[in-house]
């Protein structure tokens, strides 16, 4: 059988963060390149999940939390 898909939520208990924004963030940044949409849900492999962990623990970063502002403003063309 393959790996268990874990749902964002399930994801951010696993690293112990609040904001279940940040691991949509993670998404958006490709952090977890296996990434399954089902019924309009992610769904993320729990080997991307520790494969990201097993990443973060070698380059020892901190989990930095996703703005929740991304705006993009554009001026127009003078």
């Amino acid at each position: 059988m393959g790996d268990a898909l874990w749902l964002p939520q399930e994801v951010a208990d696993y690293f112990r963060i609040k904001q279940v924004k940040t691991v949509y963030g993670w998404i958006a940044n490709g952090e977890f390149p296996n990434v399954r949409v089902v019924n309009r849900q992610y769904r993320i492999p729990e080997s991307d999940v520790r494969a990201y962990d097993e990443r973060c623990k070698q380059k020892e970063t901190i989990l930095a939390p996703v703005s929740a502002k991304r705006r993009v403003l554009s001026r127009g063309v003078q």
